[in-house]
Formats: C-alpha cells, sequence, structure tokens
C-alpha cells in the first residue's frame, strides 16, 4: 500500500473554490445516493416480510380509477362558517398587545405636550 498525494494549483483564487464545491458537492450527491440504496433495501425488506406467517401479502392499489372524483369543501378567505373565537365568548381571545388598556378610562388629550398642534388655527 503506497499512497501518492496529487496537487493542483490554479492562477486565481475563484476558479480553485469552483473546483472544490464542485467536487464537494459530488461527494455528496454519491453519499445520498448510497443511503437511497440502503433506504430502498431497508423498504422492500420490511415490505417481503408480509405477515406473522411469513407469506408475502398483495400490495394494495390506492390510485383513483378512471373517471372516480374526489371532492373537497374548503372554506374561502371571504366566509366564515359559524363564530370565530372572540365571537363564541368562551375566553380563549389573545390579550392586547402592551402599552393599549383593555377598559381603562381614556386619556385627557388636553393636556398634552403637542396640544398647541391638534388645533387648526384661523
Amino acid at each position: 500500500g503506497k499512497v501518492a498525494h496529487v496537487g493542483i494549483g490554479f492562477r486565481e483564487r475563484a476558479t480553485s473554490f469552483d473546483f472544490k464545491a464542485v467536487l464537494d458537492d459530488f461527494v455528496r450527491s454519491e453519499e445520498r445516493s448510497k443511503k437511497a440504496q440502503q433506504l430502498q433495501l431497508e423498504v422492500e425488506d420490511i415490505e417481503g416480510c408480509g405477515d406473522a406467517g411469513g407469506q408475502k401479502t398483495p400490495r394494495q392499489d390506492f390510485s383513483l380509477q378512471e373517471g372516480q372524483t374526489i371532492h373537497l369543501s374548503l372554506p374561502t378567505k371571504g366566509r366564515r362558517r359559524g363564530k370565530s373565537q372572540h365571537e363564541k365568548g368562551d375566553g380563549s381571545f389573545l390579550v392586547p398587545p402592551p402599552g393599549q388598556k383593555k377598559d381603562g378610562p381614556k386619556e385627557d388629550r388636553s393636556v398634552d405636550d403637542w396640544g398647541d398642534f391638534t388645533v387648526a388655527e384661523k
């Protein structure tokens, strides 16, 4: 077992970076390919076990047959069915954000630093 190392030189750093990136991508794709093959073998082993008697069970076809349809009923944004959580009154509504008072006294805007600017002069 002798080992030989081969060095490659590039005139520009960007070229060497691109070469290294391509090599890393290749290594990762090979690792993913090996992992996919292992998983495929595991799935085949699991499917091949069958039931407790060791017999293989036939695969079932769950695909839609010719002309068979599925109807999905999805609510749209504009329409709501039923009451929202806030309207239900079950107490599960969100707390107001900080700085807002739920049912506190109203602020007196007449005693305000900017009061001079709230009314237009005539």
